[in-house]
Formats: structure tokens, sequence, C-alpha cells
């Protein structure tokens, strides 16, 4: 089954489905005229002011006289500062028709630490208003992990619960978007399920309570726990297997080319292939694409294999298995791999080609 919907990838797109198709020519009849420069502007201003509430929050948290393991709030990736005419301002305090028509207020500058790019060139890229990346406790600004931690797959899946959809979660950001098809007061939706999550978090509300779903599919493992408990118990896991260079030194080294895909996918859909086990694919042609979302990025392409110099790859997906074993319902999203449960413990394979 898995051999096959692999081979049947190769063919398929989301291209021509007619949801998709549908929703393009509404979207091309909504910016017809003024009205697209309209929705576009509301879309973008609504996004200001979540960045912006988001900046006073934390430092109205930060004037507070909360007890210290009280005292944190999430985070936007984004300019402490902007610049306009040559005058620096704090971005909270910028003003809103700044921020929303001069794109240079969104450029990532190369001498700023917040955007944690090195090398880049002045002017390369920039921010887009309307996607906020919102950081969780947990990595300090040059990469390391601190001794407290929220991981964004616990928030997103309470903020799921909640009605919002998130886009993109990693370790420990999440992206949500501010698009055309949003309601107005948006942001004030989805800073009160903030706030909602800081204050069960702070008092360590039962999990039967934050996820009943969660304690009512997997009683044995979450029964009796809060939830400050299981973003501990997540948290220092993911600081044992040191996620964060994990997930930096995967992308350092290509792995070596053995063959080409067209060839390696020939082997594939002649079952000259054997689904091997994470453990076990060094130095064997690996047969599929291996994808972790996030980011999205292949790790290994089909014809390619593992060897000494990029063991972080087999690393990473056994890092990956058994995170899934440790946490089951936050399962990690892994294109290419076949997932077994076994001892009740969860298994990665990958199909490689038969030698």
């Amino acid at each position: 089954h898995s051999r096959f919907n692999e081979a049947f990838m190769m063919f398929t797109s989301t291209s021509p489905q007619y949801m998709i198709i549908a929703s393009l020519d509404v979207a091309a009849r909504m910016m017809a005229g003024h009205s697209g420069k309209f929705l576009i502007e509301e879309a973008i201003e609504e996004a200001i002011v979540f960045r912006k509430k988001m900046v006073m929050v934390a430092e109205e948290i930060r004037a507070s006289l909360l007890p210290g393991e009280n005292y944190w709030w999430f985070t936007v990736w984004q300019p402490d500062c902007i610049v306009v005419q040559g005058t620096e301002t704090p971005l909270g305090e910028a003003d809103d028709l700044i921020l929303r028509n001069h794109t240079g207020c969104w450029l990532l500058d190369p001498g700023d630490p917040w955007h944690g790019f090195d090398g880049i060139e002045e002017g390369y890229a920039m921010l887009d208003p309307i996607k906020v990346t919102i950081l969780t406790p947990g990595i300090r600004p040059g990469g390391g992990m601190e001794d407290r931690g929220i991981p964004a797959g616990i928030v997103t899946k309470y903020l799921r619960k909640s009605g919002i959809v998130v886009e993109k979660t990693g370790y420990y950001s999440f992206l949500v978007l501010f698009t055309l098809g949003i309601t107005k007061g948006k942001s004030g939706t989805l800073l009160a399920e903030l706030f909602r999550f800081k204050a069960l978090y702070d008092k360590n509300s039962p999990l039967e309570e934050v996820f009943p779903d969660l304690v009512q599919r997997y009683p044995a493992r979450y029964s009796g726990r809060g939830l400050y408990d299981l973003c501990r118990e997540m948290h220092d896991h993911l600081k044992d297997i040191s996620i964060a260079d994990l997930a930096r030194e995967v992308y350092a080294a290509l792995p070596e080319s053995v063959m080409t895909p067209a060839e390696a996918y020939r082997h594939l859909v002649r079952g000259e292939v054997e689904a091997v086990p994470v453990s076990m694919i060094e130095g064997k042609t690996v047969a599929v694409m291996v994808v972790p979302y996030p980011p999205g990025i292949p790790v290994i392409m089909p014809g390619e294999r593992c060897g000494p110099a990029t063991c972080s790859i087999i690393d990473l997906l056994l890092s990956l298995q058994g995170f899934d074993t440790l946490f089951p319902g936050f399962e990690n999203e892994v294109h290419g791999v076949d997932v077994t449960g076994e001892d009740g413990r969860q298994v990665y394979s990958v199909y490689c080609v038969k030698e």
C-alpha cells in the first residue's frame, strides 16, 4: 500500500482539484478593481494590530508582579525596531500606516540579530507582514535550548481545539496567516486563546480539562498529568536529544548520490526495493524522498545513501521515531517513511533499493 502511494504521487497533484480552481476564480474576482487593494490592506492592518498587541502584552508582563515561574509570554519573529527616514522606532510604537505602506520596515537587515541568519545580503529578503511566526519559550536567541520550554505542538493542538487554524508548526514556533478570508477581529481572538493557554499552563490544569480527547485515547500515558507537566516532559526530551542542533546538522552535508532519482523510482515501481528500519539504512540506497514537516525540505532524495558524513539524517529520524513513541497524539509528519507499531513503540522504515 505505501509503495503504491509513493509511485502514485509521481502522477498526481493538488493542481486540478476543483475546490482549488474555484477558490482561485473567487479570489481573482475579489481582487478586481479597487476592492482588491482594500482587502489586502485590511489583512495587513489586522496582522499589524496583532503583532503590536503581542509586543504590548510582553511589555506588560515584564512590568507586572507575577511570580517568577509565570513570567513568560509568546514572542513574534520580527524586528524589535524599525528605521524610517533615519529615525529608529520600537515596532510596538510605530505608526500603523508606516508599517503597512513601507516595505523597508520588514527587510531583514544583515546587522540585526533577531532573525538569526548569518551572512545575509542587504535587501535580500523581507518578512511578509501577514505571515506571523509566533515563537514559544524554549529556544534562546543564539539557538541554544533553555531550561524551561513549551513545545509549539502542544500550543497548536490547543488552538486547533479552539477553532484556530495554524499553518505550520515547528518545535518552538508556529505560523499563523492573516488572509483575505478572515473576519476583522481575528487578532483579538487569537490573543485571547493564547492568554487562556498561559493561564492553563501556569496553574498546571489537568489534561482531562485541556485535552479530554487525548486522555480518553491514551489514558495510561496522560491521565493524571497537568499541562505544565506535559510541556516540561516534552521539552526535557527535546533538550536531551539536542533537537535544535540536529535540525541544523541534518542539512549541513549532502548524502552521497549513487543513482539518479528516476533510476531509483524504476526500482520502486518494479518492486526491487525493501522496507528497511531507519536504524539500518546507513550504506543503503534510498528509493523514496524523505521529508520531515516542517520545514518540508528533503533530508535525502531517491538514489542517495547515508554515510558517516551524513549520519545526522539517521539520528534525526531515530529521534522523531522515539518522540512518536513517547508522546502519542503528537506524532511528527515525515513523508517517505512507513510507520508501524512494534512492542508498544513506533518504528520508522524507508524503502531502499535491494542489493
